[in-house]
């Protein structure tokens, strides 16, 4: 009785076993014939960006409608450097950097020298919290060692 368990228990378990790895190596379907492999470009809402801006900096509606023609020609730039199957991973990034700086001047070109500030301001990475001096983690009390 306990070998027929035994038995029944490894059968089992060697079948989840195959069907995992089977699974492990081919885990989404293959792409559909004819497809070459392209990174999807990512949905970009420009006309949510052009009223953000337009709210944040307080651009007229001469400079919202610059802006929306930038950001409109720039994301079609970087759509078909993404689309594009010839290239490598680190030359599309790269080139998808100078993409981003290149729609960044553009746009600080439209904006006023109070405007731009901001938008340059927004532009900088907000640094990771410090950890206090005390030694503690970021975000975790200081707690009272027991000494």
């Amino acid at each position: 009785m306990q070998i027929h368990r035994l038995l029944t228990a490894t059968l089992l378990t060697t079948i989840v076993l195959v069907g995992l790895n089977a699974n492990a190596q081919f885990p989404f379907p293959p792409p559909p014939p004819g497809s070459q492999s392209q990174m999807a470009a990512p949905n970009r809402d420009i006309q949510t960006e052009v009223a953000q801006m337009t709210q944040r900096y307080g651009l007229s509606n001469d400079q919202a409608a610059k802006v929306r023609t930038i950001l409109e020609e720039e994301t079609k730039k970087s759509e078909e450097v993404l689309k594009d199957g010839s290239l490598q991973m680190p030359e599309r990034f790269a080139r998808l950097q100078k993409l981003r700086q290149e729609e960044i001047s553009r746009v600080s070109d439209v904006l006023t020298s109070e405007q731009k500030q901001k938008y340059e301001a927004d532009l900088q990475p907000t640094p990771p919290a410090q950890s206090p001096a005390s030694g503690a983690a970021p975000g975790l009390p200081n707690l009272p060692s027991n000494q």
